[in-house]
């Protein structure tokens, strides 16, 4: 009972966050968009193509390694259930037997014919049914239909050859070893907690997935901006050199503000590289999280 109400508290728990990520996903879809649209300008042979956030969301649940893999576990475990529960299913039985016995005639009793010196019965018998294990008390309860068929060459058996048939039940309950069915009784709540804990994971690793793109996504989406504000930065800052450059011809700038301003620049330049590669890293970290032939190179889906 703890370990179910602990399972239920988890499961509500992943599917709110879920919900709570695809909602975002999908609300924010716009402002991605727009935010992606300032940054589309890209070289080559056509536009590029705008993957919106609530498509990498839903491509990455799709098509991520990690979730393919464990997704199997919650199917294996259902079936290791259905397995020991499998212990419980009916079955059909058939059983069929044939015998015949000769022996020497004892007496005249035997066969009722003083000449007879060989007594010969020929016996056969047909038993079909069905049996059910019982749950929880252990044993079977089974019932089946028996028909069988004897043949002697005595004049005392009347009708000759006797034809029998007949239904029995059956109810077998172990009273010392094998009572209570403890070994399939453990074996079937230890593979429907084996099930719940594979749903948990599979839950938990869909969850994770998920925040990391989002997560990855908007670190994408801040370090372009980051970049577009870095490059008019430098633009004023190679504005102001170049007015430096002017005033200095006139006399009016000393050559150390124009220094200033060209050191400046540079500086700027810098930044403006180090976040275009800070772009260029977090884009392949989104597109390996997505893993889908789509948006991987060579694609030209701008993410």
């Amino acid at each position: 009972m703890i370990f179910r109400k602990d399972s239920t508290s988890s499961r509500g728990a992943a599917a709110v966050s879920i919900v709570a990520i695809l909602a975002l996903a999908f609300l924010s879809s716009g402002v991605a968009g727009a935010a992606e649209a300032q940054n589309s300008a890209n070289g080559g042979a056509g536009p590029p193509q705008l993957l919106k956030l609530s498509d990498a969301v839903r491509k990455a649940l799709s098509e991520n390694s990690d979730i393919k893999v464990v997704s199997y576990n919650p199917k294996r475990a259902l079936e290791l259930v259905k397995a020991a529960e499998a212990a419980y299913d009916p079955s059909l039985f058939v059983m069929y037997s044939d015998s015949q016995m000769d022996r020497p005639v004892q007496s005249t009793l035997d066969t009722g014919f003083p000449g007879d010196n060989l007594y010969s019965e020929k016996r056969w018998a047909l038993q079909a049914g069905v049996k059910k294990p019982l749950p929880v008390v252990g044993g079977f309860l089974s019932l089946s239909q028996v028909v069988d068929k004897l043949g002697t060459n005595s004049a005392f058996t009347i009708p000759n050859p006797q034809n029998t048939s007949r239904t029995t039940a059956q109810l077998s309950v172990p009273i010392l070893q094998g009572a209570l069915d403890a070994q399939n009784v453990a074996a079937i709540r230890l593979s429907k907690a084996n099930a719940s804990m594979s749903e948990e994971e599979f839950r938990q690793k869909a969850l994770e997935v998920a925040s990391d793109v989002v997560r990855t996504y908007w670190e994408l989406v801040f370090h372009r901006e980051v970049t577009r504000i870095s490059g008019e930065v430098l633009g004023m800052a190679e504005e102001v050199r170049r007015r430096e450059s002017v005033r200095q011809a006139t006399g009016i700038s000393k050559p150390l503000d124009v220094e200033r301003a060209r050191a400046a620049v540079e500086t700027h330049r810098g930044e403006v590289i180090r976040a275009r590669n800070r772009v260029e890293v977090t884009t392949q970290q989104l597109r390996l999280l997505i893993n889908d032939p789509a948006v991987l190179p060579p694609s030209r889906r701008e993410l």
